[in-house]
């Protein structure tokens, strides 16, 4: 954070420096005009050096612009945000899913989405069916095991067998 602060500082001295050159440019240029109207400098001298001022100012105006936008993308980048050109393609990327999204509801309108979806539901209905008959022929198959293992074993079990398993009762 006071790294930000420390070059949002700079930025602002970077402008006013700016300004500064702009308003010294017209002092410059003043005090040129001074000298040529004394005598003490010429025309063509005062030109020229205007103008290498001006091209020293638009130089250092160029650097100056630079380095702050290179600061500012920093800084941007550094708090997580995406450039124009990311967020154009992740939202174009975005409009085509939601058309691809459209077509596929419009799909199940179609004669063959229906269809599908009915030869699903169609599916489900014959698995449940099926599920259902498995489970009524295991529960009979059951009853007549137990029917059978019933009839098996009970005849060789006798009354005096079970006599002799059975506890005694205890006397109090």
């Amino acid at each position: 954070m006071k790294k930000l602060i420390r070059n949002l500082f700079l930025l602002g001295v970077g402008t006013a420096a700016t300004a500064a050159a702009v308003v010294k440019k017209d002092k410059i240029k003043k005090e040129i005009d001074e000298l040529v109207k004394k005598g003490q400098l010429k025309a063509d001298e005062g030109k020229e050096i205007l103008k290498v001022v001006a091209s020293d100012l638009k130089e250092a105006q160029k650097k100056l612009n630079k380095r702050v936008d290179e600061e500012v993308k920093k800084q941007v980048k550094k708090l997580g945000y995406v450039s124009k050109s990311v967020h154009k393609k992740v939202e174009n990327k975005n409009k085509k899913l939601e058309v691809e999204i459209a077509k596929l509801k419009d799909s199940q309108k179609t004669v063959k989405g229906k269809k599908a979806v009915k030869t699903v539901a169609n599916a489900k209905k014959t698995v449940k069916k099926a599920a259902k008959k498995a489970v009524k022929n295991a529960k009979s198959t059951a009853k007549k095991a137990t029917k059978k293992a019933v009839k098996t074993v009970a005849p060789k079990i006798t009354t005096k067998s079970v006599r002799k398993k059975a506890p005694a009762k205890k006397k109090k």
